[in-house]
């Protein structure tokens, strides 16, 4: 049985109405065993106001969980639909605690985790001491190596530098750097996508790549001298490419992931082709690991109009990776016995 975890995230946001929604749209696989955590009442009242009423098991214990939904309310509880749009130190001490719990349960039988958005601003005050998901998993399952990946069904990113001012970009784009992107970049696409040989399209830092130096030497002193080095190892990858014709390429077909060099220059083109259902990945964790590509939506949280898309996606993402990293565990184990 695939066993997957489902944080709710911030009790005052979105993420409660977008698991409703999205369960309620999807149909999981009869061998999947999702564990949601979060407040049972307020999953409830925000069913009862939506008019959808989520079948799910309620558990106490890990050893309850069944195939299908299951739900286990975590402490602090009892929230009702007064707090949707208003954080508060109450709500980032239950988000927080769902991931530590969600941590631990990875650590076991777990096979993966699905994110629902967080306040880090209201999670800082309780002690969360990270600058997001991310290193918060990575820390907690002991991952040294790992990137970000956003994307759907026609287009997928991973960026080589994430959240950081854009005139810090080209001096954090370094051969050791890019050439450990694109390593866990394929590696992932082989055991968590099921594609042998990952089409790995990379984007230059400059407009039109440098234009032979004219307009920046990174392509010339770093990002090409990484690409031709990694080719002769093995790996699918090609570039560097000017970003403004890279991204239709991909989007058309002609590459299975395409490495971005900074934030906005990857982010922008992904979310004008799935803005309502893009997922963010965390490449290179042992354990799977998706979210939303969205906040916690405060304003529209009282509203009750939120779009379950980023989470039906997540949902699936995972359902995905997990499936194909246990084929990729099985066909490694017959190639060692020399099957």
């Amino acid at each position: 049985m695939m066993k997957l975890i489902l944080t709710s995230g911030d009790p005052a946001g979105v993420g409660s109405e977008i698991t409703i929604r999205a369960l309620s749209e999807l149909t999981l696989p009869a061998d999947v065993s999702l564990l949601i955590l979060g407040d049972l009442e307020l999953y409830r009242a925000i069913s009862e106001k939506i008019g959808i009423n989520l079948k799910f098991s309620e558990v106490q214990k890990m050893d309850e969980i069944k195939p299908g939904v299951n739900f286990l309310n975590v402490e602090p509880s009892g929230f009702d639909l007064s707090i949707l749009g208003k954080p508060s130190e109450r709500s980032g001490e239950a988000a927080y605690n769902y991931l530590k719990l969600s941590a631990e349960l990875l650590k076991g039988d777990y096979d993966g985790v699905v994110t629902a958005p967080i306040s880090k601003e209201n999670m800082w005050r309780v002690g969360f001491k990270y600058p997001g998901h991310t290193e918060f998993y990575a820390d907690s399952l002991g991952a040294r190596d790992f990137v970000m990946m956003l994307g759907g069904k026609k287009l997928k990113v991973v960026l080589v530098t994430i959240h950081v001012p854009l005139r810090n970009v080209p001096d954090l784009i370094t051969a050791e750097r890019l050439e450990k992107t694109i390593k866990i970049t394929h590696r992932e696409f082989v055991i968590s996508f099921g594609i042998s040989s990952p089409r790995i399209g990379v984007a230059g830092l400059n407009p039109h790549a440098g234009e032979g130096g004219k307009l920046g030497r990174e392509e010339i002193e770093v990002i090409a001298p990484v690409v031709e080095k990694m080719k002769k190892e093995g790996y699918n990858v090609m570039g560097p490419f000017p970003a403004d014709t890279l991204f239709y390429r991909a989007f058309r077909g002609e590459f299975d992931v395409v490495v971005s060099m900074y934030h906005d220059q990857g982010l922008g083109p992904l979310k004008l082709v799935h803005f309502d259902d893009a997922v963010n990945v965390t490449l290179g964790l042992p354990k799977v690991r998706t979210s939303v590509d969205h906040g916690t939506a405060f304003d529209i949280a009282p509203l009750f109009r939120a779009n379950p898309g980023s989470m039906k996606s997540a949902i699936a993402t995972a359902i995905e990776m997990i499936r194909n990293r246990k084929k990729y565990e099985v066909h490694k184990d017959k190639g060692s016995k020399g099957t």
